[in-house]
């Protein structure tokens, strides 16, 4: 696997089909995404996939596997994710407690 070449990789979640991995970049405010190969080889397909505010602290992947979540900034931002592990940005909720940690979606 490739260096996400940011600082601080903070969070990592897997897509509910398992092929990809998404890597929140803390200090930077970015999201990297990986693939995943059937034998669980790591791939960077892409170093900055997304920008996010700072800091990015957790992701989580919706039950329905079409959208990624990120805690960051005092915000949660949504993004649909694609059958090619890309993303694009939907939306962004402000106003989340700057101490609030974890995240959790359905």
């Amino acid at each position: 696997a490739g260096s996400t070449t940011a600082p601080a990789p903070c969070w990592v979640t897997v897509s509910h089909n398992g092929q990809f991995a998404y890597v929140s970049n803390a200090h930077v405010g970015t999201i990297s995404v990986y693939g995943i190969s059937g034998m669980g080889i790591l791939t960077l397909d892409s170093s900055i996939a997304a920008h996010t505010s700072v800091p990015t602290l957790d992701l989580t992947v919706s039950g329905n596997n079409q959208y990624l979540y990120a805690l960051n900034g005092g915000q949660i931002t949504s993004f649909q994710l694609y059958p090619d592990g890309s993303i694009a940005q939907v939306s962004a909720v402000g106003g989340v407690p700057a101490a609030a940690t974890g995240l959790v979606a359905s």
